[in-house]
């Protein structure tokens, strides 16, 4: 090999170990950097001798990352419903709750036979008026709970809709920095870099699947094959309701979502935008807070039933409100949807609405009070609180069940929902998670960048050698 070979082979070599330990801090500085791909440099043999860098190569699998993606998404949409069932579980009361709605209508039981063994005292009959309104209440909370959080979830969609609309026009002006930057021959990673962490924060909105074309830019469609963008971005469309009522439904008024103007029909469940958080939080605007309101709606209906049957109150004309009632007056039927929050005791009992007292004792409709002793009223309001009847909805089920079975299936169904999707989001959690270690497995591994970097610096080294007895060769000839 001549002096002037050996020369060349010894500087591109230099070069070359140069772009090698930059390329290797890089990957060090940015081994926790979110969305960063471990970048390595591709390298090949000189036209004349010596060593050449091709580019910079990223260390990713496509499938991996589309895995872990699918999985976040799952994992996204799964805690999303957790957190409503469990908005729904607090407001109705646990099982291990003092102040679930069980234990609220077994307060209204014990009082009903503490007033019953004592129908002449006041403070007893005070303490039927405080356990059946604190019942109530307790109903009208659970009920107005639901429709807040379903507010909340409204608010979430618009957020979401919002910041997926964002995403999808960065990831277009990404895409056209991409292919500018590849045209002009400069290195893309940090836009890759951007690029990937976009589409992280898109999937979790609304599962996703890359496309890539051949200019390098990308194209991203939903599961379900809907175009969220290819070269132009699309656009999401919805309208947030700034108030939330029972009797507001899906386009009436609720939003459903556009695609580019066009209507999604939500009601599928694999209709374009499923999966991820989006999917799920118009599944709980539109499908589970509606269906707890109506078994909320439908305790209450059995709760004015069960105490204003026929029979009940010989003191109360046919048709009449009895002790609980629609707000303040008989049940009206078809009962319109939000009655739980409109249940409330019959003023009659009511000192403060201008009631008395006595009525718990002696009826509802009674003039005057009766004997302080009689408690057959008492006892027929217990056995009606503790009756069998069949609920009017069949949200309740179809068995004949006491207020107190009502209120117990209410609370167990609540809590068990809630529990179950707990279980669900464990395991979509460890799924997400095995996938997400095998994507940081092709990341920075900075115990294998310092090992290159010392090889690194060894070859440096070593070229560094060849060029300083390539001149000490060069000076002893001039020498000559």
């Amino acid at each position: 090999m001549s002096i002037s070979a050996a020369l060349s082979s010894a500087a591109s070599g230099l070069t070359v170990t140069g772009r090698a330990a930059a390329t290797v801090s890089t990957n060090i500085a940015n081994a926790m950097t979110p969305g960063y791909a471990a970048r390595q440099l591709e390298l090949s043999s000189a036209p004349y001798g010596g060593v050449s860098s091709t580019g910079v190569s990223r260390r990713e699998t496509a499938a991996v990352l589309s895995a872990r993606r699918e999985a976040d998404a799952n994992a996204a949409g799964i805690n999303v419903r957790l957190g409503a069932a469990n908005k729904v579980a607090d407001a109705i009361g646990r099982a291990e709750d003092p102040d679930s709605l069980s234990a609220k209508v077994a307060a209204f039981s014990a009082s009903l036979t503490s007033a019953a063994s004592q129908p002449g005292s006041t403070v007893r009959l005070q303490n039927v008026l405080t356990a059946a309104t604190r019942l109530s209440d307790h109903v009208n909370q659970a009920g107005q709970a639901i429709q807040d959080e379903r507010l909340t979830v409204e608010k979430g969609i618009a957020k979401d809709v919002n910041s997926l609309n964002e995403g999808l026009s960065r990831l277009e002006t990404l895409n056209k920095d991409i292919i500018r930057a590849a045209a002009l021959g400069q290195d893309t990673n940090s836009l890759l870099d951007q690029r990937r962490r976009t589409v992280d924060t898109i999937s979790d909105l609304v599962p996703v699947k890359e496309m890539p074309r051949d200019d390098g830019s990308i194209a991203l469609v939903t599961e379900n094959g809907a175009i969220l963008i290819d070269g132009k971005a699309g656009k999401i469309g919805f309208t947030e309701m700034p108030a939330m009522t029972p009797a507001m439904t899906l386009g009436s008024p609720l939003s459903g979502l556009t695609l580019n103007g066009r209507p999604i029909d939500i009601t599928k469940g694999n209709h374009a935008l499923a999966g991820g958080s989006i999917a799920a939080k118009l599944e709980i605007r539109d499908e589970a807070l509606p269906a707890a309101q109506e078994k909320m709606d439908a305790f209450a209906r059995d709760m004015i039933e069960r105490f204003s049957e026929a029979g009940l109150d010989s003191t109360l004309a046919p048709g009449a409100a009895g002790l609980f009632t629609e707000a303040g007056s008989a049940l009206t039927v078809p009962a319109a949807s939000g009655l739980a929050q409109r249940l409330s005791v019959n003023p009659a009992v009511d000192p403060a609405s201008g009631g008395a007292l006595y009525r718990l004792r002696d009826g509802l409709g009674a003039a005057a009070p009766g004997p302080s002793g009689e408690a057959r009223f008492l006892h027929a309001l217990g056995d009606a609180l503790d009756s069998a009847r069949l609920p009017s909805n069949p949200s309740l089920g179809t068995s004949s069940q006491s207020a107190g079975g009502l209120a117990g299936s209410l609370v167990s169904g609540s809590t068990a929902s809630a529990y179950a999707l707990s279980n669900d989001l464990g395991f979509a959690e460890a799924r997400a998670t095995t996938f997400r270690d095998a994507e940081l497995s092709e990341g920075v591994d900075t115990d294998d960048e310092l090992r290159t970097l010392m090889l690194i610096e060894k070859s440096y080294a070593a070229n560094a050698r060849v060029i300083q007895v390539a001149n000490s060769m060069l000076d002893r000839l001039m020498e000559i």
